[in-house]
């Protein structure tokens, strides 16, 4: 059983900057001839971000017909299309960027939260101590390319509903991601975390991971993967100071 409260919103923009991305696409190919206004690609990003919707009312074989159509609607609305459709090569062009290439993720804004956690029974049929977990999370992106995201995390055990009894876990996890290309997206990441012990006898515990990457989207489920990683851990006097290194390549494919 869980509680929480919280505040604040965290927006996803992923669908403006695909919205971006089809536009520029369309007037290199001159299927847009006029200006684009602002207004048209806030409307554009909307139609983007409901496929889900079109999904749901249309099926997943028929859906695309009217998602495209609405997506034409709404640039043919802002008088921008310069033969008033946009044709074969306009559909194909959009339906490489929204289904072949990855979009780095935007994300804008921030919230705050806190809450408890129970459990009643476990499959012994014991319960347990409650656990109290309080985060934070930030992201804004800067331009179309850079994008900040942190989130910090702190959690605890109420040892017969008491605090302070036992350790305490701070996390925090600092991304800066950049987009090369559309292909390619540079990742950085910094993961902190600390545990700070109540006992006197115990040390406390500092974590550091760092990694740098790139990732290359090979088709729509299926990226390829480098990254450089530095681990070190300080707790106390540990004889073991030293910064691990490792270098991973792989390839990801999504399922779902």
């Amino acid at each position: 059983v869980s509680a929480g409260a919280g505040y604040g919103r965290i927006t996803t923009a992923t669908p403006l900057m695909e919205a971006v991305r089809c536009v520029e696409d369309l007037i290199k190919y001159g299927i847009i001839s006029g200006q684009v206004s602002d207004d048209t690609y806030m409307k554009l990003a909307t139609v983007i971000s409901k496929e889900s919707e079109y999904k749901s009312q249309y099926s997943l074989k028929e859906y695309e017909k009217y998602w495209y159509e609405a997506m034409e609607k709404t640039l043919n609305d802002a008088g921008v299309l310069k033969n008033d459709t946009l044709g074969a090569m306009g559909i194909i062009r959009i339906q490489d960027i929204l289904t072949d290439e990855g979009v780095l993720t935007r994300k804008h804004g921030w919230e705050v939260g806190a809450g408890v956690a129970y459990l009643i029974s476990d499959y012994s049929g014991n319960d347990g101590d409650p656990g109290l977990t309080a985060f934070f999370e930030y992201a804004k992106p800067f331009g179309f390319k850079w994008q900040l995201m942190n989130r910090l995390v702190y959690s605890t055990i109420l040892q017969d509903w008491e605090f302070g009894d036992t350790d305490h876990k701070f996390s925090n996890q600092l991304e800066m991601n950049y987009e090369v290309t559309d292909k390619i997206d540079w990742i950085n990441m910094w993961q902190l975390d600390v545990i700070l012990a109540t006992e006197s006898e115990q040390d406390n515990t500092y974590q550091n991971a760092l990694q740098t990457g790139f990732r290359y989207y090979i088709t729509n489920t299926l990226d390829a993967v480098t990254t450089l990683r530095l681990d070190h851990i300080d707790q106390g006097d540990n004889e073991n100071d030293e910064v691990d290194t490792s270098l991973f390549f792989g390839l990801v494919y999504t399922i779902f």
